[in-house]
């Protein structure tokens, strides 16, 4: 089992070859979304926007319950 030089996820081959390929370096996420072409600023530059993106997407869900949570609170006194 090797791992991805790029994300460092765990791979595992397809074929036994004699000869190295880029799939056998790079794992298919990181092959799809053409990362092993981008350069190490690049690759870390869209790292970095992916995990912003995570972040704001998990706070955005988190805000969403606490005004869920808020409303039910006030329904609740409204009985």
């Amino acid at each position: 089992m090797d791992q991805c030089q790029l994300c460092g996820a765990a791979m595992t081959c397809v074929e036994e070859s004699d000869e190295c390929d880029v799939e056998s370096v790079f794992c298919s996420v990181c092959l799809e979304h053409g990362e092993w072409t981008k350069s190490p600023a690049e690759q870390l530059k869209s790292q970095l926007i992916l995990t912003f993106e995570e972040r704001m997407e998990m706070a955005n869900e988190e805000a969403v319950e606490k005004a869920e949570q808020i409303l039910e609170r006030l329904e609740e006194m409204n009985r």
